[in-house]
């Protein structure tokens, strides 16, 4: 399954991050713990996975995995709880794509990024869920159908014409009386 990733980790590199602290804060949100490095939060728009992240043996952050769809129902959904969850707590919600920390405020700019990796999932990569996605802001370039046909239908009487032309002996005038 494709993902767009966002990564929960301390504000300041140095920090130790308190892991059950903060599986103790994934439970209040809803959060159900699947093994002991992932976790399925379940929200209203659907559903996404949290995954410790680990360096050297001790857990850094936690990945938050949203699954590619045509509708960014469920990213804002994330966005909007992740971020205020982070905001309480000494963790910054980071959207790896952007390369910064996001809120709530910047919507318009994750939900731009986001169509832009489910546009890209659905055309090159064949990711379902996303396909629609790929297509529904495609522009049209070209002629159009019907520009086409009419084209074509021009070129093919004046093929016509000049086999005509060609193929007939060209006939003396006609005697006056």
């Amino acid at each position: 399954m494709q993902t767009y990733d966002f990564i929960w980790q301390p504000i300041l590199g140095g920090l130790a991050f308190d892991r059950g602290q903060f599986e103790t804060a994934l439970r209040s949100l809803g959060a159900t713990q699947r093994d002991h490095r992932t976790w399925d939060w379940k929200l209203s728009k659907g559903e996404t996975v949290i995954t410790a992240l680990n360096d050297a043996g001790a857990v850094v952050g936690f990945d938050v995995r949203v699954p590619l769809s045509d509708r960014p129902d469920l990213l804002l959904e994330v966005l909007e709880k992740a971020s205020a969850f982070a905001a309480i707590s000494t963790l910054q919600f980071v959207d790896p794509q952007l390369g910064r920390s996001v809120t709530e405020r910047d919507g318009a700019a994750v939900e731009e990024s986001y169509e832009r990796v489910a546009r890209y999932a659905g055309a090159y990569v064949g990711v379902p869920a996303a396909t629609t996605a790929a297509w529904a802001n495609a522009e049209q370039t070209g002629l159009t159908t019907p520009t086409k046909v009419a084209l074509a239908v021009l070129v093919f009487l004046a093929a016509m014409y000049f086999a005509y032309q060609m193929v007939t002996p060209e006939l003396p005038p006609a005697p006056l009386p």
